[in-house]
This record gives structure tokens, C-alpha cells and sequence, in this order.
């Protein structure tokens, strides 16, 4: 019988349990969509849905502005490394960066903070309102993920139909011909009503199929806490950042108090973590305890390591009989 697998210290190290996965997610997209453009919806309020994307332009999800410089998505959407949003029908140099994320404590959801650039102006969607009257009703699918010829990145459109309301989720089922996957993971379900977009749920997960059955967190799970969040950020403080902070590609971004703080790491320095300040900061590298690991397991041979509290935690793949790897979305996990 193989050891269970578990974190455990090495060295100076300790551990935690491994990264979530969302192995019921396809990594393709909208399947018989036969349309961009529903009637009713113009090219304004499309531009409300948008990709997450990688540093090189790779479509990982697709999320929704539900507010001035802030998008929704899945939760499971988080990568390693620097985010992008760009909005339908933008280039490139249209895309926001993610500077921030607030997943939320359960359910498979998380808001992207944005640095909005100065021409960018896109409109937002406004939460509907769902209930157990309204399955069998058709509801609009929407995502930019894969299509069936392998291409990513255009707004698609989808009806169908709404099969049933649990506690959490939405379910919509394409009944074998139509259906969201991983590309659209996070993308919005909506309402269209007198011209108007409403957003009813975000992706979550469906069946591996892909014309199947597709779960959204619905707005009756996730509204108080979507509406509490966005106010406050408003009132100001440190919504995306801990006193502990995090690490990005230009340096350190932590919360001192109510007032969020950055520093770019300039060479010899780097950003790892600061025993005396009990967090992320410019460090040099002898003093950085987690020896250059940061928060975003990674794998290191058989091992599975990750930098928490100033610990290096690892996980021994081998103890299980499987060995360290990198799932497409930059996820070390065991397998």
C-alpha cells in the first residue's frame, strides 16, 4: 500500500494541502454557438464580457465588468504570474491588467481588480434576479474561449435552456448539441430583457462532454457577497492586498494599514519574503527565507514546494507513487 500522500516539513520547511483542481472543466469552449451577435445586444454591452489572458495573449477564462475597474470570473482562473482582461472586440493594447484578485471563501468565484487604462471605458453588467420559476426558460450562454476549429478569443452566444436551481448553482443543459467548456470557464449566463443584459451566474463547471449540462454560481449565492465587496472598495482601504502582500512581476505589493503599498525590486534585489516584516518585500536573496519560492506552488523534482509564512512547504509526489507536474495553466500538482 502506497504512504497517503501529505505536506510535511523539510528542513526549514513545513507544508498545506495541494492547489485546488477543477477536473470536470474542459479546456475548450462554446460548442454550437451559431451566432456573435443575439438580437437586442450591440457592441457596447458586449463589451462588457472578456477574456483573462496570459502575458502572451493565451485565453485561460473569460469573465464579466460588473463595476468600474472590477471583473468576475471563476475562481479556479487563477495562474501563476501576471493576468490580463480584455474586453470583446479590443486588441491587445486595449487589455487591463489584473492587480489584484478576491476569491471568494467557498463557492468558485473571484473578482479581478483592474488597472483600467485611460481610453478604456466599458460598460458593466448589472445583476439580475433568478428563481425557481424561471426553469425551462431559455437564458443566453456567453464566452470567448476555444472554438470547434481550435481558434479563441470571439464572443459567442448560446441559448439554452435552464434545468434546474439548486442551493449554489444554475444548471443549463445543451442536451447534446450545445455547451460551454473550460475557455469559457467564468464567462457570464444572461438575461436578456428589454435590450438589457443581466448577469445570472458564472461558470463553474460542466460535463466533460461539452454539450452537456453546465453549472453557474447563480446571483442568489453570490450577490450580498459580490455588492458588500465592490462597496468596499469604494470606501477605500486595501481590497486585493494583506499586510503579508504578494509578489508580481515588477516587485512587492502589500497593505500597511488602509493604504496599499508597492515596491519594484531593482537587481540585485528581488521580491521574497521578509522575516522582519512578516511578509512579501524587497529582499536580497540570501535573505529571503523561502530561498526564492513564492506563493504559487511550484515543483522542485518529485516535491510540490510553496512559500507560507515565511515557511518553505513542500509535498513529496512520490509518497503517493506519482511525481510533481504542471498542469497547461501553470498549476504544480501531483500526478
Amino acid at each position: 500500500m502506497a504512504a497517503a500522500c501529505c505536506w510535511a516539513l523539510v528542513g526549514c520547511t513545513g507544508g498545506e494541502r495541494a492547489p485546488d483542481s477543477c477536473t470536470q472543466v474542459q479546456t475548450s469552449a462554446l460548442f454550437g454557438a451559431d451566432q456573435a451577435w443575439p438580437e437586442g445586444i450591440d457592441a457596447k454591452q458586449a463589451g462588457a464580457i472578456g477574456s483573462v489572458e496570459l502575458d502572451g495573449g493565451e485565453v485561460v477564462c473569460s469573465a464579466s465588468l460588473v463595476a468600474a475597474g472590477y471583473a468576475i470570473t471563476a475562481r479556479h482562473c487563477n495562474r501563476p504570474g501576471r493576468l490580463w482582461f480584455r474586453p470583446s472586440g479590443t486588441s491587445t493594447a486595449g487589455r487591463s491588467l489584473v492587480r489584484g484578485t478576491v476569491p471568494h471563501a467557498s463557492l468558485d468565484l473571484m473578482l479581478l481588480e483592474l488597472e483600467l487604462s485611460n481610453e478604456l471605458h466599458p460598460p458593466v453588467i448589472e445583476m439580475g434576479a433568478i428563481g425557481a420559476g424561471r426553469v425551462g426558460e431559455e437564458v443566453l450562454l456567453a464566452g470567448l474561449g476555444e472554438v470547434e476549429g481550435g481558434e479563441r478569443g470571439s464572443l459567442l452566444f448560446v441559448r439554452e435552456p435552464i434545468v434546474a436551481l439548486t442551493e449554489d448553482h444554475l444548471v443549463v443543459d445543451g442536451k447534446g448539441r450545445t455547451g460551454a467548456c473550460g475557455g469559457d470557464s467564468g464567462g457570464p449566463l444572461l438575461d436578456l430583457n428589454a435590450g438589457e443584459l443581466r448577469l445570472l451566474g458564472v461558470l463553474s463547471y460542466g460535463e466533460a462532454s461539452c454539450v452537456g449540462k453546465d453549472y453557474y454560481v447563480h446571483v442568489g449565492a453570490f450577490g450580498k457577497w459580490l455588492r458588500s465587496t465592490l462597496s468596499a472598495a469604494h470606501t477605500g482601504g486595501c481590497l486585493t492586498a494583506s499586510h503579508e502582500g504578494t509578489c508580481d512581476a515588477r516587485g512587492a505589493r502589500w497593505c500597511d494599514g488602509n493604504t496599499e503599498k508597492a515596491q519594484v525590486c531593482k537587481a540585485p534585489m528581488g521580491c521574497g519574503y521578509d522575516v522582519d516584516a512578516l511578509g512579501f518585500r524587497c529582499v536580497a536573496p540570501e535573505d529571503d527565507s523561502c530561498a526564492g519560492v513564492g506563493q504559487h506552488a511550484r515543483c522542485d523534482g518529485s516535491r510540490i514546494v510553496r512559500c507560507d509564512e515565511g515557511m518553505l512547504r513542500a509535498m513529496q509526489c512520490s509518497d503517493c507513487g506519482l511525481t510533481c507536474v504542471v498542469d497547461p495553466g501553470g498549476q504544480a500538482r501531483c500526478g
